[in-house]
């Protein structure tokens, strides 16, 4: 045979193996995906057409053109497939859980609550709407609503303004309304930085004492003596790297594994504790484990504490952070909630943990909370929010908003932002999977109206 016809064959057999090992990696992960949210968007979100949220899947990534799934309403689960059926993933739905990705086990062993779980005392302080019309509000909500051009993809779905915990705007885009649940992303960080405030404040643990991660615990491992703290702000020095593509640590950990914070936990130290800031999802998936630990160890208990202390007190009744298959919460990504839901746990902060009256996190948390991180030099970050704080010389990341501004942000432009000093709140969810919103424009356009 001549040397070309071996080296041709030789590049082939090579393509072949290389087109397998990334099929091995996109193949379980695209099944996933495709499982986990379309029973989300349906069984929790409660959209009924089911064109509309696959639309929504391929707009994340054309390659799921490749996928398809199959719904099964009595059993309330959602079979994903990617390939030519090859592989198939399960999400399960769970009443007051929300839907979790049967990984590594099988759909069966992922139990409901138990009877009367979900009974509680919701409080009953409705949040009031404003009689006034505002032009230059209802404008800012127009071009929040708007496509820039045919191309885009802003895709705003709600818009709730709050001044002086008042509704001062309010807008959908339909199917969307008040009544629509609409996932957090990256914004189920903050709520997991509150479930670990009162956590605190029961004298669970202080802020330096060292976290209780099982994986840390060998004498000779350096990252015993990553503090909560450190895991908080976003400093702990894991070598965790946020990126999303298949197979990646971040991808298997939210739609592969079992245990999201088992496949952080076990990532190595990069970094001396405390000495750089990144941003990383595992991070909080951790805290979340820990969450989960402290309050029992189960889903009906973690469920019982987060609904209890937090959301039936602020008269939140359609939030939650779906479980892995582990059964702890998947505190950096899995929450829904509606944006009146969203707007009200957003005053909750800018009332620093008070609501009614009652103190609920432990005084000065928030504040800490609130205060930039350390290590995040550019004034960023504090502890599981994003902040706007000035840094000599730097100035600060949205210098035409105010500085004291906080807030929860997640992926396709989920935002719950807070302007102490003004007492407004704004929360903004959609599905924007281009370039084309400007949250910071939008902002401005808010503070303008209210002549603030």
């Amino acid at each position: 045979m001549k040397i070309w016809i071996k080296a041709v064959l030789v590049l082939l057999v090579a393509a072949v193996a290389w087109l397998a090992w990334q099929a091995g990696k996109v193949m379980p992960m695209g099944a996933a995906y495709i499982a986990k949210t379309m029973c989300s968007e349906h069984f929790v979100a409660g959209r009924d057409n089911l064109d509309d949220i696959w639309s929504d899947i391929l707009d994340i990534d054309s390659s799921f053109t490749l996928g398809n799934y199959e719904l099964d309403t009595e059993a309330s689960r959602v079979n994903g497939f990617f390939g030519p059926g090859l592989l198939k993933t399960t999400a399960v739905y769970r009443e007051g859980l929300g839907c979790t990705i049967a990984a590594g086990g099988a759909p069966d062993s992922l139990l409901p609550l138990p009877p009367g779980q979900l009974a509680g005392v919701v409080s009953d302080q409705k949040l009031s709407v404003s009689g006034v019309r505002n032009p230059l509000l209802e404008a800012a909500l127009d071009e929040a609503f708007s496509e820039p051009s045919s191309e885009s993809h802003r895709q705003t779905r709600a818009v709730v303004v709050l001044q002086d915990g008042q509704i001062v705007a309010e807008r959908y885009a339909a199917p969307f309304d008040r009544e629509t649940p609409l996932i957090g992303w990256s914004m189920t960080k903050s709520i997991t930085n509150n479930l670990l405030g009162l956590l605190a404040g029961d004298g669970h643990f202080d802020l330096d004492d060292p976290a209780p991660v099982a994986e840390w615990q060998a004498d000779d491992d350096p990252r015993k003596a990553i503090t909560m703290r450190q895991l908080l702000q976003m400093s702990s020095g894991l070598d965790f790297p946020e990126v999303y593509s298949p197979g990646s640590a971040t991808t298997n950990m939210l739609f592969t594994e079992p245990s999201a914070a088992a496949v952080a936990a076990a990532a190595p130290l990069g970094y001396e504790p405390g000495s750089r800031w990144y941003y990383s999802s595992g991070t909080s998936n951790i805290l979340a484990r820990i969450v989960w630990d402290m309050t029992g160890g189960t889903s009906a208990a973690v469920y019982e504490f987060t609904h209890r202390r937090l959301f039936y007190p602020l008269g939140i009744t359609t939030m939650l952070i779906e479980p892995d298959a582990s059964g702890a919460p998947v505190g950096s990504s899995f929450s829904y909630a509606t944006a009146r839901d969203w707007a009200r746990l957003g005053q909750f902060w800018l009332q620093d943990g008070v609501w009614r009256g009652e103190r609920l996190l432990p005084k000065g948390w928030m504040e800490w909370s609130t205060e930039a991180a350390p290590a995040a030099a550019e004034g960023q970050y504090g502890a599981q929010f994003w902040l706007n704080r000035e840094v000599e010389g730097k100035g600060r990341p949205s210098p035409e908003l105010p500085e004291p501004m906080f807030m929860a942000h997640g992926f396709n432009g989920q935002s719950v932002v807070v302007f102490p000093d003004q007492n407004i709140v704004v929360v903004r969810l959609g599905f924007t999977t281009d370039e084309s919103w400007d949250l910071d424009a939008f902002l401005a356009d808010v503070l303008a109206a209210l002549e603030l």
